[in-house]
């Protein structure tokens, strides 16, 4: 998936990556933490094309539940070289139980002046439901 102004993102090991194209690819380890609350493995694939260390990528992860308005943003990531189809992650922490959440991959290449979100196939979004145990 191109896009014109390009889109967003990634990780390398405990590194990261953002950029020109990404997509969402589902969440897994759905657990319940100890205080009750949940946390869940939010999953993407992005590259970042125009990456360097003077003019790095940058990318997070957001998330909601269903039918909210107010997004949570994970923290934020910086790519600092060129990069292609690497696969990362955020974990969403303090999700309530049985809920449906929805997310987004968010990222920009450094020329962009705002960020652009993205699901599993362009500007959707990719569900999940904390439930233990259970993946999309």
């Amino acid at each position: 998936m191109r896009r014109r102004g390009c889109v967003l993102l990634g990780v390398i090991g405990l590194a990261v990556l953002a950029g020109c194209s990404g997509r969402t690819t589902g969440a897994s380890r759905i657990i319940q933490r100890p205080d009750g609350s949940y946390s869940a493995k939010l999953n993407g694939v992005g590259s970042c094309h125009l990456g360097s260390r003077s003019t790095p990528c940058t990318a997070y992860m957001r998330w909601r539940v269903v039918r909210t308005k107010a997004w949570t943003k994970g923290p934020s990531i910086k790519v600092r070289r060129e990069v292609s189809n690497v696969r990362w992650s955020q974990t969403a922490r303090g999700l309530s139980p049985k809920a449906k959440y929805e997310y987004q991959a968010c990222g920009k290449e450094f020329s962009l002046k705002r960020v652009i979100c993205v699901g599993p196939r362009g500007f959707n979004t990719q569900t999940f439901v904390t439930i233990k145990g259970l993946s999309s």
